[in-house]
């Protein structure tokens, strides 16, 4: 509602009519009017003519009417005064709430994001620690893969190394006929050299012989014992020769006998030495393998000491977890409480500011309207009574104004003139002061409208804030 303050004008009209009082004067005067108007900022009684008529007997009511106004004003202004007070308070206590609000929610901020950078944190470091739980899964499952490898390589090495000793044992075997055939080898070499010895021994014997044959037969042609000698010589001779033979025979099957033992020794010496080469390297693997064994076993008790150590660290954090979850819940209950507390709180203190605001209005308004009323009421009276008095009294101010107007009537023309003029301008300056009075009772109505929307968005503002704060940290719990 505008608060609006009507003050009326008093016009007292003079109708004087063209009188000669004096012969000087021969001259018809024309109708006068005389405004008497209030301006609060000047004094009540007014310059000039206005001085002469407030002072004149039957004017008592127009200038009680005018302290009766003037009054009524003073005590609006000192409304205004108190109610802008009043508005100034009301902002005062709205930007204390204001900032206390803002405080809470900046500390309510700062504690969930906190709460949430270390949530952060620590699932980051649980990340952290599953992957490294799965890496060290993925090493002892990799370690195992290849100890299985490395034992199923141990089980074959072991079946070769059996197969290559029993082919040891029967190279052994072997090199044990070999030595038999070298020895039976020597015997035959030896008998063949006694053999050759005989042989030569046995040329020799039959080279004499032949030339003690020769000889005889030179000498004797005729003795029968010495054909008999000759031919018992020459069967020996036979049978030394096929001896001779058979020994050359048996000389040349030893000799592609030993030629092929001999072949068959150096293919299984190169065999043995193949096979003692790929000894050397199965048992420099093996001695590899059972490094990397053992190796990976060491590798696998560091792993398995460090899967506790992780196991255990999981455990703490764990601990340390629940302990924060349970802090954390236990400061998200205390940071509930503190805010049902403020709302609560400002809630109250918000709806008693706004209640008494409303009073204040309402009062205000009450009180403003009466005095409009009661000031229109008093006006429309000493109108009435006026217009009554006046029609009455107006016939003798009528003559004593005009004597006076004719004493004063060429001197004061000019002067009344410039006062009437004046005061009109008085009149106009004291409406511009009303319609600013008006301008800034409708701004002080704005800001209050201003501040009773403020506060509901605040309280809006508040409430949502609160419901989301409130369902964040019911989400975080969960």
């Amino acid at each position: 509602m505008d608060n609006t303050t009507r003050i009326t004008d008093l016009e007292v009209p003079l109708n004087s009519q063209p009188k000669s009082s004096s012969p000087l004067a021969g001259k018809s005067r024309t109708n006068k009017r005389v405004s008497i108007q209030f301006d609060p900022n000047r004094s009540i009684i007014a310059a000039g003519v206005s001085e002469r008529l407030l002072n004149q007997p039957g004017l008592e009511n127009v200038k009680l009417y005018i302290e009766e106004v003037k009054s009524a004003y003073d005590n609006a202004a000192i409304q205004n005064k108190e109610a802008l007070e009043k508005l100034d308070m009301l902002k005062k206590n709205f930007c204390e709430v204001k900032n206390a609000y803002e405080k809470e929610n900046l500390q309510l901020k700062n504690s969930i994001r906190m709460s949430d950078c270390s949530r952060v944190e620590l699932t980051q470091e649980i990340k952290l620690l599953k992957r490294h739980l799965s890496i060290k899964d993925q090493c002892d499952s990799e370690v195992k893969q290849k100890l299985d490898e490395t034992l199923e390589l141990y089980d074959k090495l072991k079946e070769e190394m059996e197969v290559i000793e029993e082919e040891n044992s029967r190279l052994k075997d072997t090199v044990v006929l070999l030595d038999s055939y070298d020895m039976k080898i020597k015997e035959y070499v030896d008998m063949v050299s006694i053999l050759v010895q005989d042989k030569e021994i046995l040329e020799l014997r039959l080279v004499g012989l032949q030339k003690e044959l020769q000889k005889q037969v030179q000498m004797n042609y005729s003795s029968k014992d010495m054909e008999v000698d000759v031919y018992l010589c020459k069967a020996k001779l036979r049978q030394v020769e096929k001896k001779y033979n058979n020994i050359l025979r048996n000389l040349d099957d030893t000799n592609t006998e030993k030629e092929s033992l001999e072949n068959n020794v150096k293919q299984l010496r190169d065999t043995i030495y193949a096979l003692e080469i790929d000894l050397k390297f199965f048992q420099d693997q093996v001695i590899d393998q059972v490094k990397e064994i053992e190796k990976q076993r060491s590798q696998l008790k560091k792993f398995e000491l460090e899967n506790k150590d992780l196991n255990i660290i999981i455990n703490d954090l764990k601990e340390e977890l629940t302990g924060r979850e349970r802090a954390y819940l236990i400061k998200e209950s205390v940071l509930q409480e503190k805010l049902s507390a403020i709302t609560t709180e400002n809630k109250g203190y918000i709806e008693q500011i706004a209640q008494e605001y409303q009073n204040e209005k309402e009062k205000l308004l009450q009180r403003h309207k009466e005095q409009i009323e009661l000031l229109n009421k008093k006006h429309k009276e000493t109108i009435a009574e006026n217009y009554k008095k006046e029609e009455i009294k107006i016939n003798a101010m009528k003559k004593q104004f005009n004597e006076q107007l004719d004493i004063v009537a060429i001197a004061a023309t000019s002067r009344s003139e410039d006062k009437i003029k004046e005061l009109k301008n008085q009149v106009k300056e004291h409406e511009i002061t009303i319609h600013n009075l008006k301008n800034e009772n409708r701004g002080i109505l704005e800001e209050k409208h201003i501040i009773e929307s403020e506060l509901k968005d605040a309280e809006e503002i508040y409430t949502q804030t609160l419901q989301g704060k409130i369902s964040e940290c019911s989400e975080l719990s969960k």
